[in-house]
């Protein structure tokens, strides 16, 4: 199936705001968040792809083509890193995916037009 560029497009308004709420919370630019660099960088798209998976119908390979054009496998095992973080105590990155998730769905229910 060819993708055209209003289905595209859709794919991406459905991303936008999950992904500026992460980029904007953890104080970073969008392009850097969906970008190819790593790091800290990394952990933050890991936790947006689990955001994604959780809170859209994105598949895998709709959420890799919106980040630089990434495979889906790639962002299966971050979805998956996220998702093991996520069962484990005491977690760091389970504190920040859960405040980050958290924040994000407080802004749904008090902004109904986004």
């Amino acid at each position: 199936m060819k993708d055209d560029t209003s289905t595209l497009a859709a794919r991406a308004a459905l991303a936008k705001p999950i992904i500026d709420h992460v980029a904007g919370q953890v104080g970073i630019a969008r392009e850097a968040l969906i970008g190819r660099k790593r790091g800290v960088l990394s952990t933050y798209r890991k936790i947006t792809w689990y955001l994604l998976r959780k809170h859209t119908v994105l598949s895998l390979q709709d959420i890799g083509g919106l980040f630089d054009g990434r495979d889906h496998t790639t962002v299966l095992y971050g979805d998956q890193d996220i998702t093991r973080a996520m069962i484990a105590t005491d977690n760091p990155v389970q504190h920040m995916a859960t405040q980050l998730e958290d924040s994000y769905l407080a802004k749904l229910t008090h902004s109904p037009h986004e």
